[in-house]
């Protein structure tokens, strides 16, 4: 996935209200706004926050971002769920994978947003 994604102030407010209940997920969105509500950005700043290793995604390219990184290493299990809504994959993934919840919740929003078929229907090679 070569694009950071970036949400809008109305995209923002609707996964704030879907997230209500969500306290992790709701921190996650107030660093996506203070991160010029680009999606990548907060995932670095969560990652590095709550001690997400760059090593635990070392086996992947480089030039990723955390995002990309942590989408790819979850892509088997993202493509599992096969739902586009953002809230239920966060449900989900959050009872499966060893992420802090904060960063599904991003995970989540960025394959919402681009739908899962899209996302699962890539192949690594052309996601760089």
């Amino acid at each position: 996935m070569a694009n950071a994604t970036k949400l809008t102030p109305e995209e923002i407010q609707q996964y704030r209200k879907q997230f209500q209940d969500y306290p992790e997920a709701l921190n996650a969105l107030n660093i996506v706004d203070e991160s010029d509500r680009i999606l990548d950005d907060a995932a670095e700043i969560i990652a590095i926050e709550t001690g997400l290793e760059q090593a635990t995604l070392s086996s992947l390219d480089e030039q990723s971002s955390y995002l990309d990184k942590v989408l790819e290493k979850l892509r088997t299990t993202i493509c599992s769920q096969y739902t586009d809504d953002a809230l239920e994959l966060f449900k989900e993934l959050r009872e499966f994978v060893p992420f802090p919840a904060s960063l599904i919740a991003l995970v989540s929003i960025r394959v919402s947003q681009v739908t899962i078929r899209e996302f699962c229907n890539r192949n690594n090679s052309n996601d760089q």
